[in-house]
């Protein structure tokens, strides 16, 4: 049995929705990823699903303010988003390792992060410190399914 291509990245010119579309694209064993059907793909990066990454990055703050960055929603989904802080949030610890957070609100902890809808296309987090020192988090958005 001959060997069929099973990852395709980059511009799909003419496989995969044509018309140079990027993207990633892993078939199942035994199918070519360039002709099988959408059943037949283990992953496809343009397909709506829960867990598709919508942006992965850390974010600096400043000692006691709000630090704000904004990112586009994928048209008005619903998205959830997990964060993570350095053990240095209070200084003299080492930079090299995060602890998860869950998503806070409310006043009651000296670093809140919030993700909010401001319309359509755009959201916003933002990073309020009242810990007196700056720092730096990693925030992880990922999208509801758009099915």
């Amino acid at each position: 049995m001959a060997e069929c291509p099973r990852v395709l990245a980059g511009k799909a010119t003419t496989a995969r929705g044509g018309s140079s579309v990027d993207g990633l694209w892993v078939s199942r064993a035994g199918q070519n990823v360039y002709s099988c059907g959408d059943g037949d793909l283990l992953f496809d990066s343009r397909a709506p699903s829960f867990g598709q990454i919508l942006l992965l990055q850390e974010i600096s703050y400043s000692a006691s303010g709000t630090t704000t960055q904004d990112y586009l929603n994928q048209g008005g989904v619903k998205t959830y988003f997990f964060w993570w802080y350095t053990d240095d949030m209070y200084g003299g610890g080492s930079t090299d390792r995060y602890t998860l957070m869950r998503p806070t609100s409310g006043t009651g902890s000296s670093l809140v992060v919030k993700n909010e809808k401001i319309n359509s296309t755009t959201n916003r987090l933002s990073v309020t410190d009242a810990t007196g020192v700056a720092g730096k988090v990693v925030v992880m958005v990922l999208k509801e399914s758009g099915q």
